[in-house]
């Protein structure tokens, strides 16, 4: 029996795109196990909720960040949690021996569109790359980011395994009734959505510009809590809703509720909530560049996120064709189906056997 040892820090951070894909995968995983494997999980941090996975240990270390590296020195990780493998879920793992490891990286943002306002970008720009040079083997979740991985971080592509993310299929369904409008919503009718809002990279300002140039009639709901000084911009406008953050349960049902999602996000490794929009029957307007194409294929209307009236013609257009929204909604199904989180837990566990032989 040889066992793997998860990073299961995402999991005490439910509410970020990584945290619920790592909770996902390893849950898949668990269900699936062959019999010559077993996973243990550990989780690092101060902060955060302790999740349980059924039936796997997980052992919980509070510690600051600032001990990461005397945790590598003195081995701290593998001597608490002994196993024949380890997987670093989220970049990196403060380990003293990576050749032991599998790393998951999701993007190289903090390489690509650092945020000099995240200290955590500057954090790994010093940390990740060495790490995953030394790792056994680098999973990626898309095309894009394996492209990066090799330009950035100059791993060979034989070392590399792309392995794509995927959406729940038993929660973010369609909605079971025509018409379907949460109540905690502002309006009452079908609206444009906008979800993972910032200032930077999810190019929300330009989204909002671009609302205004369309000529929409439909409202624009963002679940976001904006700077004051864009809250104030747009205050007098009675179209536009900001509802501040929102739970996985509200996002489900903005999705089933939206006339479309508008995603024109500049950088993504993925871009979950277009899979996750699409799952749930809503129509996708998104980027044309990284990895989004690959995540919405041709069942999406794609813009160039860097052009204002690029975005606010999509908009419109989709506002004025039903036929168009149905079309969209029939290829979103179809494409969502290419995503299993069964064949991602399946490719990931084959990733271990390989490593493990290999050893």
């Amino acid at each position: 029996m040889k066992t793997v040892v998860l990073d299961g820090t995402p999991f005490l951070f439910p509410g970020a795109g990584v945290g619920r894909v790592t909770q996902t995968l390893v849950e898949t995983m668990a269900q699936q196990l062959p019999g010559n494997l077993s996973l243990r999980l550990y989780a690092r941090c101060l902060r955060g909720k302790t999740l349980r996975c059924p039936g796997l240990p997980m052992t919980r270390l509070r510690l600051p960040k600032s001990l990461e590296p005397a945790m590598a020195k003195v081995q701290l990780i593998e001597r608490l949690v002994p196993g024949d493998l380890y997987h670093a879920t989220d970049h990196y793992l403060p380990m003293n021996h990576p050749h032991n490891a599998v790393v998951t990286i999701h993007d190289l943002l903090f390489m690509i569109r650092p945020n000099p306002n995240f200290s955590i970008h500057a954090i790994q720009r010093r940390l990740v790359p060495p790490f995953v040079k030394a790792c056994r083997h680098v999973i990626v979740i898309s095309e894009q980011t394996k492209k990066d991985v090799m330009k950035h971080l100059l791993v060979p592509e034989e070392q590399i395994t792309v392995i794509p993310w995927a959406v729940d299929e038993t929660f973010f369904t369609p909605p079971e009734i025509t018409g379907f409008m949460p109540g905690f919503l502002p309006v009452s009718e079908p609206y444009f959505l906008a979800v993972g809002c910032n200032t930077e990279r999810k190019n929300t300002p330009r989204l909002l510009e671009a609302y205004c140039r369309s000529g929409a009639r439909s409202p624009l709901v963002l679940a976001w809590n904006p700077p004051n000084d864009i809250r104030e911009k747009y205050a007098s406008n009675k179209s536009i809703h900001f509802i501040g953050r929102v739970t996985e349960e509200q996002l489900r049902d903005l999705y089933r509720s939206a006339l479309a999602l508008v995603y024109p996000s500049l950088y993504e490794g993925f871009g979950l909530p277009a899979l996750e929009a699409m799952a749930c029957g809503c129509p996708v307007i998104t980027s044309n560049t990284t990895s989004l194409p690959e995540v919405g294929g041709d069942a999406v209307l794609y813009i160039d996120p860097e052009n204002t009236d690029s975005i606010a013609h999509e908009m419109k257009a989709l506002e004025e064709s039903a036929e168009l929204q149905d079309a969209l909604q029939k290829k979103g199904y179809e494409q969502v189906k290419r995503f299993s989180w069964k064949k991602t837990a399946q490719a990931t566990m084959n990733v271990y056997s390989q490593c493990l032989e290999e050893k």
